[in-house]
């Protein structure tokens, strides 16, 4: 016995070492075996296309990547997936591989990439295109004290403070315009630059926190896209209104209201 168990032990051994085939990429809808994968290269403006892991340098994630793989099956028709689709059909996930990190991030030039699935592998062009922005301006705002603001909490149970939301699309005497290095002036909407058929967020930051609340007066503010970067004015204004009054109200017994659960009557 002891010697059957030994033998099945060392036969589990010899069989973990061995090198296993890899798994055809077959289709479950009609059995079709994946023979080749392709993505198209892709070229994106710096810091676009990704985000900043510690505020130093932009990691780009591909996000055009998996609208863009092409299967090439055995039988010589092909098809473009999505990475999801890959699990749907095939059961596999899709892998990205570069080599960004912390000391060796992406640069403005080429970058190779590559994309896995299964045994199944290929690798594109990534090109980082040098920003066409030379400068970004935007004018001046102004938000009426707390009335144009919003409570917000450092943390769950601290005291509230007012968070004054002063976005230019929210403020009828702001402009904001990028001026290209080509001498293009193109002006942004909607909290977007519009450029090359693709639109681009802008982002928005103050001091605004906790100790830092802004009083009425004059504060800096900031907005930034593809590296450029506004400050401008957001001038907060003393509040109008001295007080609110309130008529009586007239309620109708069991009408003006409604039922919750079924039983009680809200008015």
């Amino acid at each position: 016995m002891k010697k059957l168990l030994s033998l099945i032990i060392t036969a589990v051994m010899i069989l973990s070492c061995l090198p296993f085939a890899a798994h055809a990429l077959t289709s479950v809808y009609d059995g079709r075996e994946a023979e080749s994968i392709e993505v198209d290269d892709i070229s994106v403006y710096e810091f676009t296309g990704g985000y900043y892991p510690n505020n130093d340098y932009t990691r780009y994630v591909y996000r055009t990547v998996p609208d863009k793989i092409r299967v090439t099956f055995t039988d010589g028709t092909s098809e473009t997936l999505r990475s999801s689709w890959f699990y749907n059909m095939f059961g596999a996930e899709v892998t990205v591989e570069d080599a960004q990190t912390d000391e060796t991030p992406f640069g403005i030039g080429h970058h190779e990439v590559k994309v896995t699935v299964e045994d199944l592998s290929c690798t594109f062009d990534f090109e980082v295109v040098e920003s066409p922005i030379s400068s970004l301006v935007a004018g001046s705002v102004w938000r009426y004290e707390t009335l144009d603001a919003e409570t917000e909490y450092h943390h769950p149970g601290s005291s509230p403070y007012w968070d004054y939301s002063y976005t230019y699309y929210e403020c009828r005497s702001n402009d904001v315009t990028a001026v290209l290095k080509d001498g293009t002036v193109v002006k942004c909407e909607h909290s977007v630059l519009d450029l090359d058929g693709e639109s681009y967020y802008i982002y928005q930051f103050d001091d605004q926190n906790v100790g830092n609340e802004w009083g009425v007066g004059h504060h800096k503010a900031y907005l930034t896209v593809m590296g450029a970067t506004a400050e401008y004015d957001v001038e907060i204004v003393s509040n109008p209104v001295d007080h609110f009054e309130f008529e009586d109200l007239y309620l109708r017994e069991h009408f003006d209201g409604y039922y919750t659960g079924g039983t009680r009557f809200m008015y």
